[in-house]
């Protein structure tokens, strides 16, 4: 054995991700030749320390470990890499490291080039560790030129979004398409919070941790998985668009399939920034019924629940918590509150004749807009006609014209209309058509959704479960139900089906009277009768429904 049997050597290989630390062979074959070299040199290896980490990472766990083990030798050891290449891809992370190894008693070495303590040495060094820090630079180019490039022609190029998976297909080379477990959950989230389902980022997240798409959360991860849930809710990959604004590619059809509309997803977006008025009350654990749907008869603020402990017994109260209010921390009994709403609800029936009555008319308007429906379809399908041929003139403009500041105003007409294109077509993609036209069944399988209801409120909050119960008192009345705790509950705002309910069954003449047959809706606006709050009727019935449909999955 040579003279330098008893000098020490660590082994340092890299390369660039962890997935070559498992797909390839670049680490065994690093260490087969740092093995080789160190056996010619006669240096006795006591550890090999690998990696899978870009040569741009100052921060790398085997390089500390490596540099600790360094650091507890008492003699000089030689450190062994492959290739200046696999140490930095980066001239001054590279003197930094052997900045570090030398400090700690180390010397470097390689198979592929000797380290030489002089100005022609160092410049050498300087040189070809310059090499590899340009043609990283020059992969990283090259690279992103081919991301650019496929998202240009509508592919995502990025890590998956929950929802989506990569697969490989001849033509389209990797694509997402939908992930059979996980799009159904996604979308569901997504238009429930779009809708009245979820009023709140957190109870998108708690309804997605249930469904288990983010495995285990604990305390370390929850705080991640929130924020995760709020990237999902700003996805715009969902609606089947690519766009980067960061690398200037604007909005354009991706070759993946959607899970929402465009339209949607605006209104998830206008949810987000606070743009949409409408309030949406929390689901609560179920201990109180009217808790966010009555309000105190003072101050007008919704009253909440707490639970007092006595004795023997847990006692449930309803609380007024306005410090400004005149009624503040005083109790109600919830048995007595909820006792007092029953009471409400009992008189709000309708008659087998009014029902018929409602069915009936309510069936012929229903059949007008549909018909209109179909109208507003064909409206957009010409516009969207119109705007190609826009498009192609100001395409020929574009073409033709010198002056800049009319390029600019053309370019960015011609996105304003690209934009508005992409959006028509998305609506009238078969998928996304059939979700807006919302008048697809019969007005009898609706109505039938919610004929219980109609008839008697109070009979269906009676036999109906926690989240039924809060759906009937949501759909009865519009706005908070007011409470006095001295003298009961006030006269509530009916919602609109009961107030036409109310007005059909009070009044004998005028335009609440349907008794003319023979009339059809357009001779309804001709002679004073107020169309448009039929329509609206027919609005609300479509909310009940999906309302009830919601509350009976709940239980």
């Amino acid at each position: 054995m040579s003279e330098n049997a008893s000098t020490l050597c660590l082994i340092y290989c890299r390369v660039s991700s962890a997935k070559q630390v498992t797909e390839g062979d670049g680490l065994h074959s690093q260490e087969k030749r740092c093995r080789d070299f160190a056996t010619l040199k006669g240096y006795l290896v006591i550890g090999v320390f690998q990696e899978g980490i870009t040569g741009t990472a100052a921060d790398r766990p085997a390089m500390n470990a490596m540099l600790a083990t360094l650091g507890a030798q008492s003699g000089e050891t030689v450190v062994l890499i492959d290739d200046i290449k696999r140490f930095a891809r980066d001239v001054s992370l590279h003197f930094d490291l052997k900045a570090e190894i030398t400090k700690r008693g180390g010397r470097l070495e390689s198979p592929l080039f000797h380290f030489e303590d002089s100005p022609e040495g160092k410049f050498v060094e300087t040189v070809i560790a310059a090499q590899a820090e340009l043609e990283r630079n020059q992969n990283q180019r090259q690279v992103m030129n081919r991301m650019r490039s496929r998202l240009e022609q509508g592919y995502w190029v990025f890590n998956r979004v929950p929802g989506y998976k990569y697969v490989h297909e001849r033509v389209h080379k990797k694509v997402l398409t939908l992930d059979e477990k996980w799009a159904p959950v996604v979308q569901e989230a997504l238009e429930g919070f779009a809708g009245e389902r979820f009023a709140t980022t957190m109870e998108v997240f708690r309804f997605l941790d249930k469904a288990g798409l983010f495995g285990v959360v604990n305390s370390k991860n929850r705080g991640r998985h929130i924020m995760q849930t709020h990237r999902i809710l700003r996805h715009r990959l969902y609606t089947g668009h690519i766009e980067f604004p960061s690398w200037n590619i604007s909005l354009r059809k991706g070759y993946h399939p959607a899970l929402i509309s465009l339209e949607t997803y605006d209104t998830i977006q206008d949810k987000l920034e606070g743009r949409s008025r409408k309030s949406v009350a929390s689901p609560n654990k179920g201990e109180f019924l009217l808790r966010n749907f009555v309000g105190c008869a003072q101050c007008g603020r919704a009253y909440t629940g707490c639970w007092s402990k006595g004795k023997l017994h847990r006692y449930a109260y309803y609380l007024c918590y306005n410090k400004d209010c005149s009624n503040y921390s005083k109790s109600i009994p919830k048995e007595k509150m909820e006792s007092d709403f029953e009471q409400v609800l009992r008189p709000l029936e309708t008659s087998a004749d009014l029902l018929e009555l409602m069915e009936r008319f309510g069936t012929r308007i229903w059949n007008e807009k549909k018909k209109e429906q179909e109208k507003h379809f064909e409206r957009m399908e010409k516009r969207v006609r119109e705007i190609e041929k826009e498009l192609n003139d100001k395409t020929d403009k574009f073409s033709q014209t010198k002056s800049e500041v009319i390029v600019r105003l053309l370019e960015k007409q011609i996105e304003d209309l690209e934009q508005e294109r992409l959006r028509l077509i998305d609506r009238l993609n078969p998928q996304n058509r059939e979700k807006e036209q919302e008048l697809q069944s019969d007005f009898r399988t609706l109505f039938d959704s919610v004929r219980d209801v109609l008839k008697s409120p109070y009979q269906t909050w009676e036999n109906g479960g926690t989240p039924l119960k809060r759906t009937v008192a949501k759909l009865a009345f519009s706005g908070l139900v007011l409470y006095d705790r001295n003298s009961g509950f006030r006269t509530p705002n009916l919602s609109l089906p009961y107030q036409i309910i109310h007005n059909l069954g009070t009044q004998k003449e005028g335009w609440w009277t349907l008794s003319e047959q023979v009339r059809t809706p357009m001779d309804w606006e001709a002679d004073g009768t107020n169309l448009k709050v039929w329509e609206n009727f027919l609005q609300a019935l479509i909310v009940w429904s999906k309302a009830l449909q919601d509350a009976s999955r709940l239980v």
